[in-house]
């Protein structure tokens, strides 16, 4: 009888020893969330991300892990890795629980890493077509609505970079008096790149282009193309252009 009460109070103490660990493990990974919070709202995303991913590593399974790996995709985002933190913001979204909230902020933090991966304009703009097409996805979901004026600008400003490449390469070929090549891309700006800033040069030089031959066939490209033109003054002043 001694030895059975001798074991039961052993497992006891062993259940209260580990209930109490628990507890305290939970204050440390609530403290812990809280400070890292802290450190990112003071913009130091490296002291926040040793906090978080104590939580993550050390209290997986508990709901302050869930929020940790949230912040710690925010702090890989600030720290401009942005690989990083589309890695995080994806394992956030795997959760098994999330609040809709971070969800919802998580998707459009995902459109803002793409933007960022994209090229400049001197580089080879592959990732610029992945991160267009990525955005145009996020951007037809209703969950995006909040978002939806941030992502059409970054849209806009992915296309205006890839209408600039079209743009110089047309200028290069032009200033090489190379016209035939010249007209091709500045014709793909007009045919792909209407809703950029390069649509009115574009029809300018083509027109320039064209007044080499006629005067007159030039003023009537661009009466024929009046419709691409942003605004009437921007016609009427490419129209003046000729002219002179």
């Amino acid at each position: 009888m001694q030895v059975k009460t001798k074991h039961l109070t052993i497992f006891i103490s062993i259940f209260l020893l580990l209930n109490c660990s628990g507890i305290n493990f939970a204050q440390s990974s609530d403290k812990r969330l809280k400070l890292a919070k802290e450190f990112i709202f003071e913009q130091k995303y490296s002291k926040a991300k040793q906090e978080l991913e104590y939580i993550i590593f050390n209290d997986p399974l508990s709901k302050y892990a869930n929020k940790a790996q949230f912040y710690l995709a925010e702090s890989e985002f600030y720290l401009k890795n942005y690989k990083d933190a589309m890695l995080e913001y994806n394992n956030y979204l795997k959760q098994p629980f999330q609040e809709l909230q971070l969800t919802i902020k998580a998707e459009y933090m995902l459109c803002k890493c793409w933007y960022e991966l994209s090229n400049d304009v001197l580089r080879d703009q592959t990732s610029t077509y992945v991160a267009l097409d990525k955005l145009q996805y996020y951007i037809e979901k209703k969950t995006m609505k909040g978002y939806s004026d941030e992502i059409s600008d970054m849209i806009k400003n992915l296309r205006n970079k890839l209408a600039q490449k079209e743009f110089d390469t047309a200028n290069l070929y032009f200033q090489l008096e190379q016209y035939e090549a010249a007209k091709v891309y500045f014709k793909n700006i007009i045919n792909e790149f209407y809703d950029t800033d390069y649509i009115n040069d574009a029809l300018l030089n083509i027109a320039l282009i064209i007044k080499i031959d006629s005067n007159a066939l030039a003023i009537k490209y661009l009466s024929d193309n009046k419709e691409y033109f942003t605004s009437e003054e921007e016609f009427n002043e490419s129209i003046r252009v000729i002219q002179d």
